[in-house]
């Protein structure tokens, strides 16, 4: 339960799968229950610094389609993944 104090105190950067903010593609894609968990580890980097703006403590999630497609171009879908998790959970 210490590991992400830990990671916070070593000032590790974090690169994370989340393939999609939506709970739907999550589960469908990882397994029912998966982006609950994600969601729930994400917020409590977040309380740690994490992804806040001059915390130190950068949390880059990676975006995975589901199915053989390619992804959109970066700036817009990280504009979505920012709006969506802010909007829905406070991340």
């Amino acid at each position: 339960e210490g590991l992400a104090q830990f990671l916070a105190d070593n000032q590790v950067r974090i690169v994370a799968s989340l393939p999609c903010y939506s709970q739907k593609n999550v589960d469908t894609q990882r397994g029912k229950g998966v982006f609950g968990k994600s969601i729930q580890g994400l917020l409590q980097l977040n309380q740690l610094g994490y992804g806040v703006e001059g915390s130190g403590l950068p949390l880059d999630l990676i975006y995975n389609p589901l199915g053989p497609f390619l992804p959109p171009e970066q700036s817009a879908l990280e504009a979505k993944y920012r709006q969506q998790l802010a909007d829905d959970f406070g991340i």
